[in-house]
């Protein structure tokens, strides 16, 4: 048996530019970045409403105090945010 399979769909040029960007962006393959999107690879996917907006909060948090920091060069900054987006999904 195969472990893997081909999946052929159809997206508009606008979607599939959008796709290989939101890809580029994050440094992953088109595939790689996809299958980040399934729901059961997404973070606290089994966490409540409540519970995701109290994870995003704290995060937000953390990142602010990161941005903030006077000790932090900006291009210590600029690192920090470029690795940053390979962890957030955008929403859609």
């Amino acid at each position: 048996m195969k472990k893997t399979e081909r999946l052929f769909i159809r997206v508009t040029p606008d979607q599939k530019e959008r796709i290989m960007n939101d890809a580029k962006t994050q440094s992953l393959t088109v595939t790689d970045y996809l299958l980040k999107c399934l729901p059961e690879n997404t973070p606290g996917n089994s966490s409540t409403h409540e519970q995701t907006i109290e994870n995003t909060l704290t995060e937000n948090n953390f990142y602010n105090s990161l941005m903030t920091n006077k000790d932090l060069s900006n291009k210590a900054k600029k690192i920090i945010s470029k690795e940053l987006v390979k962890y957030v999904l955008y929403p859609y």
